[in-house]
């Protein structure tokens, strides 16, 4: 196991059986019954009824009342969680409500025949699990001890990788599966270790593979890095080098693979970039030795960051020709204040900035998921968006469509049963919102694609557009 799996999971698991031993629970939990809001069990009808004496703001906050024929059958309730870092992708809690709320409606016209008859509809509830694993695993069983000291039946999330292993580890001992749209650390690929992980991205191994491909496709062969000391940025700078380092003769001829320089920058314990930190592996980049150094770099960080690392750059003028190779991370989003991030730029300037990113395939139940979204947004008087807001959204989408196609296909008595969920979701042949979703067996996403997009000022005006 990597050192980054080797930093979280003491602790981790340490936390998680303090919390089993204090809360006397067992590995395999029995289904409860359990209503919505405003409901209880009734025996002798076998639905749940009005319960007044029970609030809605006590549970289920996200509750949805089933439309249609569907039977309120609370044995046969499906319950996931939503737990990704909701600070910086301030889109998530949105999207996640508005595809559950479409899920569980058969007549809007995207998926209505997903629950089958064997489910009468999904609870689901969205927590922050920033993008640290101790947030992480205090959300997790935060939900749990909100809902009577039961997990829930699947788990969406998270978008880090350190945020994802410290979710695995605790969500695992309890055999919940979960499907991660984000995290791309290697070792989330070992089913030894996370047996209950899945995710909707290929490991950083293949992506490293796209990065080589891309670079190589541009007849480059040195290049410097940089990338901040998240795991995330240290697994996939490690993972890259090994494949581009020496000497290689594949498709692209005969070629030898050169770092330039590389250089690791330090992320502040708030989740902002160390200035300091990023001003002195800017300057060190050989800039004044041309035949050593590479026009070329490529910034391995979260959106947050690199933003932040573009921008020190820009007030720094550093190396004003650089092109800037982006990782999915960062690729084809946004900076939080794009008016000030434009205003750096003298109109003229026509800053390189590449980015790799998962494929995107405008397929059919795209051109319908999006549409349904619309309108509902219409519906509640917000903004509809033009398009889903980041790569990243399609992955969410798609990760809950899969874990929800694997807990319907599991009978309802299996539901708790991590193995027999993982093995349904293993089967998928899914056509999602981004395109084909088939998993590899160690739960990675089976022969990814990847798409290269460019920064670039718009003809007119101070915005830029991927």
């Amino acid at each position: 196991m990597s050192s980054e799996a080797k930093g979280n999971p003491p602790l981790t698991l340490l936390f998680a059986l303090a919390y089993c031993l204090s809360f006397n629970i067992l590995p395999s939990i029995g289904m409860g019954v359990v209503c919505g809001p405003c409901k209880m069990y009734d025996e002798t009808s076998d639905t749940c009824i009005c319960n007044d004496a029970d609030p809605p703001q006590n549970r289920h906050s996200n509750f949805v009342e089933p439309r249609g024929e569907r039977r309120k059958l609370v044995n046969e309730n499906i319950r996931l969680l939503g737990l990704f870092d909701t600070d910086n992708w301030d889109w998530g809690e949105e999207l996640f409500n508005y595809t559950m709320s479409m899920i569980n409606d058969p007549n809007d016209g995207w998926q209505d025949d997903i629950l089958g008859n064997d489910t009468a509809f999904i609870e689901w509830e969205v927590k922050n699990s920033a993008c640290d694993g101790t947030t992480a695993s205090r959300a997790y069983w935060a939900y749990r001890t909100e809902h009577d000291d039961t997990p829930p039946h699947g788990l969406v999330g998270c978008r880090c990788s350190s945020a994802s292993i410290s979710s695995a580890n605790v969500a695992g001992l309890e055999g919940v599966v979960q499907v991660s749209p984000a995290s791309t650390a290697k070792e989330l690929g070992d089913r030894a270790e996370y047996p209950f992980f899945a995710r909707t991205v290929a490991s950083n191994l293949f992506f490293s593979k796209a990065i080589v491909a891309t670079l190589r496709g541009l007849d480059w062969d040195r290049v410097s890095v940089l990338q901040t000391d998240t795991p995330f940025s240290t697994g996939l700078s490690i993972d890259f080098q090994q494949l581009w380092t020496g000497e290689h003769d594949d498709a692209s001829g005969i070629w030898e693979g050169e770092i330039a320089y590389s250089h690791s920058i330090v992320i502040n314990r708030d989740d902002t970039v160390n200035e300091e930190s990023a001003e002195k592996a800017l300057k060190g980049v050989p800039t004044d030795d041309p035949i050593n150094n590479s026009r070329v770099i490529l910034l391995i960080a979260h959106d947050q960051h690199a933003f932040s690392v573009l921008k020190t750059a820009v007030e720094m003028n550093f190396q004003p020709d650089t092109i800037w190779i982006g990782v999915d991370a960062w690729s084809n989003a946004y900076p939080r204040d794009m008016d000030e991030f434009m205003s750096l730029f003298p109109a003229d300037a026509h800053p390189g900035y590449l980015g790799i990113t998962p494929y995107l395939n405008k397929n059919d139940d795209k051109s319908n998921f999006l549409p349904t979204l619309q309108e509902a947004q219409n519906r509640d008087g917000k903004m509809p968006w033009p398009e889903l807001p980041h790569h990243s959204a399609v992955q969410m989408v798609d990760s809950i469509l899969a874990l929800v196609m694997a807990l319907v296909a599991t009978p309802p008595g299996d539901r708790r049963d991590g193995n027999v969920v993982m093995s349904r979701l293993l089967d998928l042949d899914l056509d999602g919102v981004g395109g084909r979703v088939r998993f590899t067996p160690n739960g990675d996403r089976e022969d990814p694609r990847y798409s290269l997009f460019n920064f670039r000022r718009a003809s007119e005006g101070d915005h830029a557009t991927w």
